[in-house]
């Protein structure tokens, strides 16, 4: 390698070093970002945290915030979080992902995707017929049913739910970014409103099942009642005790 090569080589090092830096400057304001919207109040019909974007005079997309927000959820303050946020927001799914940045704190974008086309320890669990099942809070029931299991780990259930949310989201994020033209055109022969209304209804029962747990398991099930969405069965009556014997007449 010549003298010149060198120094070019040198140079695109050092601004890979200061791009690093700068890179890590932004993600420290995306983390504050996040955990700021974090502290916003969601109340159902009342969009806070676009609110929140007009109040703090930000020019991006609520939408921007709102990834952020599940990003600081996925990652709080109290565990431990990567340098580089874009590589956060990968992770984020993966039920492994504290132990992936302890390991290495500054995983890369590249390096992040990499670890996300591999299984996570609890779909190996489930690939493998372990107890798979068990620690995303489901049993199989007699007739092979899936049936949740309170008694197991609710935290595992209820983190699989929101990763296949997010699995969603980025998979519709990712076809925007890398599309092709003919892709494009398939695109146009579906019916993508579809999409719009199922997500529209999974935020308001997302809502719903936010004010829920939020609510007395009494009151709340006094409110479901009155939608008729539960339906009371009445006790049995208790069985009436046999008369006793007539006494023959003499």
């Amino acid at each position: 390698m010549s003298k010149v090569q060198d120094t070019y080589e040198a140079e695109y090092l050092a601004a890979v070093e200061e791009g690093k830096a700068i890179i890590a400057d932004v993600s420290g304001k995306q983390w504050a970002l996040g955990d700021l919207a974090l502290k916003v109040e969601k109340k159902y019909g009342e969009n806070r945290l676009e609110q929140f974007a007009v109040d703090i005079n930000y020019d991006g997309e609520t939408s921007t915030l709102s990834r952020y927000r599940s990003v600081c959820l996925a990652f709080p303050k109290t565990g431990g979080r990567p340098r580089f946020f874009a590589s956060a927001q990968i992770l984020q799914g993966r039920d492994d992902r504290f132990q992936i940045v302890t390991a290495n704190p500054d995983i890369s974008v590249r390096e992040a995707r990499e670890l996300m086309r591999k299984p996570t320890s609890a779909e190996n669990k489930v690939n493998s017929g372990g107890k798979g099942a068990k620690a995303n809070g489901t049993k199989t029931g007699p007739n092979g049913e899936q049936k949740l299991e309170w008694s197991s780990d609710i935290s595992g259930w209820f983190n699989k739910q929101v990763a296949d949310v997010r699995t969603v989201i980025n998979e519709l994020n990712k076809t925007r970014e890398n599309c092709k033209r003919e892709q494009h055109d398939l695109l146009a022969t579906l019916e993508p409103t579809l999409l719009l209304e199922e997500f529209q209804k999974g935020e308001k029962t997302a809502a719903e099942f936010v004010e829920w747990v939020a609510t007395s398991l009494e009151k709340a099930a006094d409110k479901l009642t009155k939608k008729g969405r539960v339906r009371i069965i009445p006790a049995p009556k208790p069985a009436r005790r046999a008369s006793a014997q007539a006494q023959p007449s003499v």
